[in-house]
């Protein structure tokens, strides 16, 4: 809806907070940030749970809470 009336100063001025932090939420990752996604999931991909999961032929919801 705001879209619809983004013109409007009224819907800009509510709409300018999020847009905001969009921007802070949708940059593309850094290095580092890469690293960590890399090193987490080799961590878990030979995690037993995950391995029995996938045996099972489903992936549904994974609980790594014991």
């Amino acid at each position: 809806l705001g879209g619809k009336y983004f013109g409007n100063p009224v819907v800009r001025a509510v709409m300018w907070p999020g847009m905001q932090f969009q921007l802070l939420t949708t940059r593309e990752p850094d290095l580092d940030m890469c690293a960590t996604a890399i090193a987490s999931l080799n961590l878990v991909k030979d995690d037993p749970t995950v391995l029995a999961m996938r045996q099972a032929g489903g992936m549904k919801e994974v609980s790594f809470i014991q």
